[in-house]
């Protein structure tokens, strides 16, 4: 009881120290709706300022009268200026709850240059240290987690401990089980379940997915490709496009897909490469946008697929297209944080970036990307435990072992990951049983992650896998033949000439 009574005073202080700092922390959150808009940077810093040396930018968390995306439009024309200002103004803001360090000093004493980005991201030794006390939790949990399936072996425990809650690694899928990925893919062929019925509508591009991973794997000799050829000339329309399958709609998506099949089987001369140019072109718009199909979704995604499509088939230099007003566009869609969203304003992805990258590499303006910024960005999709995310405060998943790696490799900065720690993630995400790959261990496979799993092995250089090309998603042998005495990427000079 005397023990109670002395503690008491000390909870109530507690407490009363907690509800303070609630408050304060209430008394200097800007929320969105609050920011001035149209004010100019100078008039947000001053905002900010009155909030007192710690200001956070949040969403209310009733009655958003914004949206992310408008968020983060205004961002990149003021606010990230304003932020740029207040940190030199010795104020530290955190935008959704990332820090803004202070800008550095120069050796002069003054506060030097720095980008919101540089700002946002400049504390690496905080970041570090957090990322260094994850993986030691993990390692912690995991082995706590060992521990106790080794006493509880008797009884059955699985992998996956439902006791911890803690996944630990199948020493069986410490290497790449290449035979049962290349039987579960074959098995494909005549898969005749509920999922495959009702797949249908992106069949074309799981076709690609499955033979691209058979040729990494070295073993598309397997599949029925006379079968396949036969089938996809069967889901292209008069205009030119392909649909997903059979009696399904044109789609920009599917008719890239369709070239991509046709070009792994070597067969890509069998396809009118003018008849596809001019479906691709129409559906370019003024701004130098490409819709997907007739119903006019705007997506960066549809100018890489325009842009791949016409140069496998030696049609990009031919004038179809203003490749450089779709250059134009997705340079618009570039973010301050060196990113790219689905249209100018949109949200950084992985998935959008891949995209970005690969149609500015095809359409040879790289220029417009911020290499090391973005660079950056990449690397820091890499989680505690070695997989990759697509946005900051996602969880890990196989597929951006795709979508980062390729834009990693487009520009030259591979080695900024962890590769080993992601190669593990990879392969601990494999069916030690029936084969396949899911998008995270213990997960049900697909043909989607089965693919990308396998190509971003065979992008850090993975024994046994083909080299596989990371502007076209197709192997290098397949690449260098189907370009052989012609430019990967478009050249000015020639539409000069």
């Amino acid at each position: 009881a005397q023990t109670a009574v002395a503690a008491t005073p000390a909870a109530i202080t507690a407490k009363e120290a907690e509800e303070q700092g609630e408050e304060d922390k209430r008394e200097r959150t800007v929320y969105v709706g609050q920011l001035p808009k149209g004010a100019a940077p100078e008039d947000i810093s001053r905002a900010f300022s009155s909030f007192g040396s710690v200001v956070e930018v949040s969403f209310p968390k009733k009655k958003d009268p914004t949206n992310r995306h408008a968020f983060v439009e205004f961002f990149n024309r003021s606010a990230a200026r304003a932020v740029t200002e207040s940190a030199r103004s010795g104020v530290i803001v955190k935008v959704f709850g990332a820090e803004v360090a202070v800008a550095p000093r120069n050796r002069s004493g003054e506060m030097a240059e720095a980008s919101p980005f540089e700002l946002m991201y400049a504390n690496k030794a905080r970041r570090a240290a957090m990322k260094v006390a994850a993986a030691e939790k993990q390692a912690h949990t995991a082995a706590a987690a060992a521990a106790a399936a080794a006493a509880q072996q008797q009884a059955g425990v699985p992998s996956h401990s439902a006791a911890t809650g803690a996944h630990v690694p199948s020493p069986a899928r410490a290497t790449l089980l290449a035979d049962l990925h290349r039987a579960y893919v074959k098995s494909l062929e005549s898969d005749t379940s509920f999922e495959h019925a009702v797949s249908a509508h992106l069949r074309l591009s799981g076709v690609y997915w499955g033979l691209c991973a058979m040729a990494t794997l070295g073993a598309l000799e397997q599949m029925d490709c006379e079968g396949v050829a036969a089938w996809l000339l069967r889901c292209q329309h008069p205009c030119g496009g392909f649909g997903g399958d059979e009696g399904h709609d044109p789609h920009l998506l599917y008719t890239l897909s369709a070239v991509q099949i046709m070009c792994l089987l070597g067969r890509e001369r069998e396809l009118d490469g003018e008849r596809i140019a001019r479906y691709v072109a129409n559906l370019q718009r003024p701004d130098g946008s490409f819709v997907g199909d007739e119903w006019g979704e705007v997506d960066t995604r549809f100018t890489y697929c325009a842009l791949s499509c016409l140069n496998l088939l030696d049609q990009l230099h031919g004038g179809h297209v203003d490749v450089d007003k779709a250059t134009a566009f997705v340079a618009r869609c570039r973010n301050f944080d060196g990113g790219f969203g689905v249209t100018p304003g949109g949200e950084s992805h992985a998935g959008q970036i891949f995209t970005a990258v690969g149609a500015l590499a095809i359409g040879g303006a790289l220029h417009h990307v911020e290499s090391d910024v973005l660079g950056w960005w990449l690397c820091e999709r890499q989680t505690a435990g070695g997989g990759l995310n697509g946005r900051p405060e996602k969880l890990q998943d196989v597929c951006y072992s795709w979508w980062v790696l390729s834009a990693l490799a487009v520009l030259g900065r591979l080695e900024w990951i962890d590769k080993e720690a992601l190669q593990a993630f990879i392969l601990d995400c494999q069916d030690e049983h029936g084969g396949g790959i899911s998008d995270r261990p213990e997960d049900q496979v697909d043909v989607f992650h089965t693919f990308f799993g396998v190509a971003g092995l065979s992008l850090m250089g993975y024994e046994g896998l083909k080299p596989i090309d990371p502007m076209y998603a197709l192997p290098v042998e397949t690449v260098e033949r189907v370009f052989a005495g012609r430019p990967k990427t478009y050249t000015r000079a020639e539409v000069a000439a």
